[in-house]
């Protein structure tokens, strides 16, 4: 099961890390408060929040 969206409107990790891997490709990635929601809190992730993603890229 997968999603697709562009990258544009996402936080700023996914948009510097995904271009990163190719299609098919895996990324684990660890995010700073900087490259995620900074000072915002969104949903359940409070501000200044360190964000760990796994990501499995299926294809562009």
């Amino acid at each position: 099961n997968g999603v697709s969206f562009g990258l544009d409107g996402l936080i700023v990790g996914w948009q510097e890390g995904i271009p990163l891997i190719g299609a098919g490709g895996k990324i684990k990635l660890y995010l700073p408060p900087s490259l995620a929601y900074g000072s915002n809190a969104n949903g359940n992730i409070p501000a200044n929040s360190s964000l760990i993603f796994d990501i499995d890229l299926l294809g562009f």
